[in-house]
């Protein structure tokens, strides 16, 4: 049993890394909304969908390009009808794709903003319901952090967190058959950067959220000596304390920096890796895919295809 003694972030260090009540209690907040929730879900189906057909066109361009460079199709028209249907084939795709991510932000927003406004309410409404001895050892200052932050922090759960997963369900699942139905060697070697990139992401995640609940709790400490010193500012001057107060709120703002520090770091270390996965990746499927076009076993439109959606999958 952990100890009610210990900082919120101790508690999530020493605990559970993942609440399924506290999960369940935000998704029932974010299902309130079953039109917007709607919305957000069938434009992110249709963008990552139409996503999926651009490498495949690409590489029918190239394929299309390098076969009529060298003479085996007819003339010049041919090659102009040839190239102008696939520039165009991936302008429509590009513009379909970007008109449902449009409306994929708009109403992934809208519903991040209707959280926020229930969060808002229920925390206005709790706080007004606490009895007076609470507000008698509660800081106005601690109250607002949570306030602020806490709730910054679960507003972005439809945007980041639900819509974040369809897509990559649909990329990952999608660009998996379609790369795999098409070489299987060269489908698994662009695809083996994925796990190793959602393992270090959520070890990414654990770090993250300890530190953001650590610089939460020094940000507590930090705005209390700042209501403290502006409520007693008087008391202050009186005592010729300012020089004393200002070392004390130094010290504090130096701690809130080091853990901000710390996270950037964390994050620097994580998409670092990440960024080394995925290029360790493209690196082999490059040296693969050129054996097998100079074997004769893949086109240079396939492996193209192979690696542009490699690129799309890598910016998620």
């Amino acid at each position: 049993m952990i100890s009610n003694n210990l900082s919120r972030s101790d508690q999530y260090k020493s605990g559970r890394k993942l609440d399924p009540d506290i999960l369940g209690r935000i998704c029932r907040l974010v299902f309130k909304h079953p039109v917007r929730v709607g919305v957000v879900t069938v434009a992110t189906l249709l963008s990552s969908g139409f996503q999926l057909f651009i490498p495949r066109y690409l590489g029918k361009a190239v394929d299309n390009a390098q076969g009529l460079l060298h003479g085996t199709v007819g003339g010049v028209a041919e090659i102009e009808a040839a190239l102008w249907l696939s520039a165009l084939m991936i302008l429509g795709l590009s513009i379909l794709r970007g008109l449902f991510a449009m409306v994929q932000n708009y109403f992934g927003e809208s519903l991040n903003d209707c959280i926020a406004a229930d969060l808002r309410k229920a925390f206005y409404h709790r706080v007004q319901q606490l009895d007076v001895s609470f507000h008698d050892t509660a800081h106005s200052g601690d109250l607002i952090t949570r306030g602020m932050l806490d709730l910054e922090g679960i507003r972005h759960f439809p945007s980041t967190g639900l819509v974040r997963t369809v897509m990559l369900l649909v990329l990952v699942v999608g660009g998996s058959i379609l790369l795999i139905s098409t070489d299987a060697v060269l489908g698994l070697i662009s695809l083996s950067f994925v796990p190793v990139i959602a393992v270090r992401s959520a070890m990414a995640r654990i770090q993250l959220r300890y530190l953001w609940l650590k610089q939460q709790e020094r940000l507590t400490v930090l705005t209390n000596a700042m209501e403290e010193n502006l409520t007693g500012i008087r008391i202050v001057r009186a005592f010729a304390a300012q020089a004393y107060e200002l070392l004390r709120f130094d010290k504090h703002s130096s701690a809130v920096r080091q853990v901000a520090f710390e996270r950037l770091m964390a994050r620097v270390r994580s998409t670092t890796f990440m960024g080394f996965s995925f290029f360790s990746a493209l690196t082999l499927a490059l040296w693969v895919g050129g054996n097998k076009v100079l074997a004769g076993e893949i086109t240079v439109g396939t492996l193209t295809e192979f690696l542009a959606f490699m690129m799309i999958l890598q910016m998620p």
